[in-house]
């Protein structure tokens, strides 16, 4: 069990915001990058899609863990449940577009769409690597911390802490 840091809700919320910002702009920008900047009468079709966009992202992410504390621990965690959840959102997608009997978006929207996504996640999670090692290597950041005890709590807190780059 992982105990709760501020520094872990700073990073949930931080990702929530920051993946919800990344889908709509992907979406937004395979919209115009396809049919072009005025593309107005097709636009009232894809606004749909873009709110079942969002939920469904809603539901792949809570689903492959990527906002969970067990996941927000270890930056390869963060890596493996962002693209479980965008590879589980391509395909839940793309069987909603088919059972929903709806031809109106295309094949190139929806190509272009994922790759705008997968390149923005992965500029994502490289920035906030980067971001989180800077961080860690010029600001003084962790905290010394001395556990008292050698029973089992006592041994329990100073594993973790061992672990954690925030003490």
């Amino acid at each position: 069990m992982n105990m709760q840091t501020r520094y872990l809700y700073l990073l949930r919320f931080v990702l929530l915001v920051t993946d919800i910002i990344l889908i709509n702009v992907s979406f937004f920008f395979s919209l115009c990058a396809i049919f072009g900047v005025d593309a107005s009468p097709l636009e009232r079709s894809y606004k749909n899609y873009l709110l079942v966009c969002n939920l469904i992202w809603f539901f792949t992410s809570n689903l492959c863990g990527l906002y969970r504390n067990e996941s927000l621990s270890q930056i390869v965690s963060i890596y493996r449940a962002t693209w479980r959840a965008v590879a589980l959102h391509a395909v839940i997608f793309v069987f909603y577009l088919t059972f929903s009997d709806n031809y109106t978006i295309s094949k190139p929207f929806i190509i272009s769409l994922y790759i705008a996504m997968s390149v923005g996640f992965l500029l994502s999670r490289f920035a906030g690597t980067f971001f989180e090692f800077v961080l860690y290597r010029h600001f003084k950041v962790s905290k010394p911390v001395a556990v008292l005890g050698k029973n089992q709590t006592g041994l329990r807190i100073a594993g973790y802490l061992e672990k954690s780059q925030n003490f």
